[in-house]
């Protein structure tokens, strides 16, 4: 089972993507953060997350410092950011940091498809 931290400041986003993973449940273990802090945390406390899936606008010091933090706790785990603001200096800054940048809105599908393509390129 893989599991899969999802990051976002937004409640009703990070239930629709958690929904969206619903159909592999069998195969992969969301575990759900609404902030910076929780989701370093929940780094810290979890050292078997294949998979981060990140907003990058959040209170606080955002999403690059997760993506950091995920980097220096483990630098095999996959880095994927989902954000609204693609043409921001943090986006450039989380673009050199994590393994794909997808664009909100981003279709459950190609969300599922670029965790598929980094959990094969990180541990297949």
């Amino acid at each position: 089972m893989k599991r899969i931290l999802v990051v976002d400041d937004d409640p009703s986003v990070l239930l629709g993507i958690c929904h969206s993973l619903h159909g592999r449940r069998n195969e992969w273990e969301p575990i759900l953060a609404l902030d910076t802090e929780e989701a370093c945390m929940r780094l810290d406390a979890a050292p078997d997350i294949d998979v981060l899936v990140c907003d990058l606008t959040m209170p606080g010091e955002g999403g690059v410092k997760v993506l950091r933090h995920a980097m220096a706790k483990d630098p095999h785990i996959a880095r994927i950011v989902l954000s609204g603001h693609g043409r921001t200096e943090a986006a450039t800054d989380a673009r050199k940091l994590c393994d794909r940048f997808l664009e909100k809105p981003c279709s459950a599908q190609l969300l599922q498809d670029t965790i598929l393509w980094a959990i094969d390129r990180t541990w297949g």
